[in-house]
């Protein structure tokens, strides 16, 4: 479906995020800049029966998914807390690379003295990591306490102890057709919840703001997808490096 949706220039596959030193992480769903950056393994674009190896540099966002994901589920290999800490590990590894500021005019060039603010909503570099987790269905405990009411998956959401505050944490969580966890902070001496496309460590107050949206969740993750997409410009593969290592 993403591939169909998505414009040509974004690649789609399954695979790993893997860095100049040949660390990986992730399994899953990458979406990355398929006209800059090879795979690694060159699969045929709609083979998705294997998984690739995708450079950092090239990676525009990392998508979790589960069948069920299991809310309160501790360590189960669907739980939660699971899917958070393996999305995590994806985020890390991608903000490795060399950020790009306001003030890159290309990917190679930075134009000194010339400063420029991120809006507030956003990261204060192009290319930051991002990754999401993506469920089908919701569970609650264990994989046979199926939930599909709104409300009440809400408001176990509220209360859930399986996520805990890191600052990889990934940055949107769809539960399901019906409930979704968007970033979010809170201005100093404010209390009112501001929303983000992306988790932002630099306010005191951030987190997660839980919605219920019923039946709209999977749209609203393509709408968010898609604003992140815009937002993000990669720069390039570390080739000096790589160039010497080679000899």
């Amino acid at each position: 479906m993403l591939r169909a949706m998505l414009p040509e220039k974004y690649g789609v596959c399954r695979g790993h995020a893997i860095d100049k030193f040949g660390n990986k992480a992730g399994h899953d769903i990458i979406i990355y800049d398929r006209l800059s950056y090879p795979t690694f393994l060159l699969r045929d674009e709609y083979d998705y029966s294997r998984k690739e190896r995708i450079p950092i540099e090239g990676i525009y966002i990392y998508i979790e998914c589960k069948h069920t994901l299991i809310v309160d589920g501790g360590d189960l290999p669907a739980s939660c807390g699971t899917a958070v800490r393996q999305a995590e590990s994806v985020k890390q590894l991608i903000s490795q690379r060399e950020k790009l500021t306001w003030n890159h005019i290309d990917s190679y060039i930075e134009k000194k003295g010339f400063v420029k603010e991120s809006p507030e909503w956003l990261p204060d570099f192009r290319n930051p990591p991002f990754a999401m987790i993506l469920s089908r269905r919701v569970a609650h405990k264990k994989p046979s306490n199926l939930m599909d009411d709104p409300e009440a998956i809400h408001q176990i959401l509220l209360q859930a102890s399986d996520i805990q505050k890191s600052e990889f944490l990934p940055d949107l969580i769809v539960l399901g057709k019906h409930n979704i966890m968007i970033p979010s902070y809170v201005r100093d001496g404010e209390q009112e919840n501001n929303l983000s496309l992306f988790h932002l460590p630099r306010f005191k107050t951030w987190g997660y703001s839980c919605y219920k949206i019923p039946e709209l969740a999977f749209g609203h993750a393509f709408a968010h997808l898609m604003a992140v997409l815009d937002w993000i410009r990669l720069g390039p593969l570390p080739w000096n490096e790589l160039l010497n290592e080679n000899l």
